[in-house]
């Protein structure tokens, strides 16, 4: 379904019923931002994703340095979210920034839109959600605090809004600040964009090899860098052919995984 006609369309198609089940707060902002036609969306990630250790020095710290410091990070400085309350294994992909790398993937089938069209960008107070750009250079973003139980209420109530006990949010005192993500120390966002530009099995391959690795961090088996490298090797090692049926596809996920776990 192309994009224009997912706009027209305010109903519960298969494709907005699909956003709603993914329940995340940047699919639910890009589904209220996308009701008009727009030219591209941007993605926005909070440098919160990165864990209060990583963001005492993210500004500071030259690339060189935020490498060093993010090969000693633990297990326990990649859990400690200072916006999102999440569980285990997303809270270190949005450290790693592999949890952008997949919305990268999702947003690209759920819109219609081609990658060199979406971006991803830090922000670190978590406030904008999402944002889509106009042709005429006007942009539309979806503001909130960062609580789920705000996308949840809308995917329960959708088209309606019902009241929820989150706080109205504040303008006064917000501050809405963006940078360029750092591709260098947090690699897994490059390959996520590359896994979906080379199409086929290797999205697969980047989200099975991630999972397999985030938990061999965990399991303090692997460091916080190498969860990254894990992730490469399985992509390289992939072949990528598009998979013609449920077991193609399962047998590439359960090959990257092999890999992942040897590193």
């Amino acid at each position: 379904m192309a994009h224009s006609r997912f706009i027209k369309d305010r109903g519960l198609t298969a494709r907005m019923t699909l956003v709603m089940f993914l329940l995340g707060a940047l699919f639910v902002a890009l589904v209220v931002t996308l009701m008009y036609v727009f030219e591209g969306i941007a993605l926005f990630i909070g440098i919160a994703g990165i864990g209060i250790a990583f963001y005492q020095w993210w500004s500071s710290d030259k690339v060189a340095m935020r490498a060093m410091r993010a090969r000693e990070v633990t297990p326990e400085e990649a859990l400690r979210h200072p916006t999102w309350r999440m569980g285990r294994k997303i809270t270190v992909d949005s450290a790693t920034l592999a949890n952008k790398g997949l919305e990268l993937i999702e947003a690209h089938f759920l819109f219609d839109l081609p990658y060199e069209k979406i971006d991803v960008v830090i922000h670190p107070t978590s406030i904008v959600h999402g944002l889509a750009r106009f042709r005429d250079g006007a942009a539309l973003a979806h503001l909130g605090r960062p609580d789920m139980r705000v996308p949840i209420s809308y995917a329960l109530t959708y088209p309606e809004r019902a009241p929820t006990p989150v706080p109205q949010l504040d303008l006064v005192g917000t501050t809405l600040e963006f940078e360029a993500p750092d591709l260098e120390t947090f690699p897994l966002l490059r390959l996520g964009r590359e896994a979906g530009a080379r199409g086929g099995t290797y999205p697969c391959v980047y989200n099975a090899a991630n999972e397999v690795a985030v938990q061999a961090f965990l399991d303090g088996r692997i460091s916080f860098l190498e969860i990254a490298d894990a992730v490469e090797d399985a992509l390289a090692e992939a072949d990528g052919s598009p998979a013609r049926d449920l077991d193609e596809l399962t047998d590439a996920d359960a090959a990257a995984r092999r890999v992942a776990a040897s590193v």
